[in-house]
């Protein structure tokens, strides 16, 4: 509920591979907000996001606004997904860095949680709602940068 308002909530999880690109397309027309979800325990995730999602949504939606959301935010501290990173050559996504990359973005806002430990869930939610349904000031103050 917002401002006494029921609000209802629609998500797509567009997915990564090649089949899925037509349905993002189709997905990506109505967005009232972009989701960029990733892994702060693998680089390649948020690469990809930069890479390839965020052009996406800019041609099909460019004023919609977008949040990136830092998810398993418990796996940076875990040892064993640590010691892969390390045999990998790959540090786990800090929350600065993160942040960073959300502004160079044009992200409204930059979250992390964590589903396994219940971090930062609600407020996740609460905070993409929020986010949609004032969509059109953060549509306009997008227009005006």
């Amino acid at each position: 509920m917002i401002n006494g308002l029921t609000v209802s909530v629609m998500a797509a999880d567009t997915g990564g591979s090649e089949q899925c690109d037509g349905l993002r397309n189709v997905a990506y027309e109505n967005a009232d907000i972009f989701l960029y979800g990733f892994s702060v325990d693998n680089p390649s995730s948020l690469h990809t996001i930069i890479n390839k999602y965020t052009t996406e949504t800019q041609m099909f939606s460019p004023h919609a606004p977008r949040m990136l959301i830092g998810l398993k935010t418990d796996l940076r501290r875990s040892s064993t997904r640590l010691l892969q990173n390390i045999s990998q050559q790959e540090a786990p996504i800090t929350k600065e860095l993160a942040k960073s990359v959300a502004k160079k973005l044009n992200c409204v806002a930059y979250i992390e949680c964590s589903s396994k430990n219940h971090e930062n869930i609600e407020q996740m939610f609460s905070l993409i709602i929020r986010t949609a349904y004032f969509s059109d000031y953060y549509r306009d103050l997008l227009k005006q940068n």
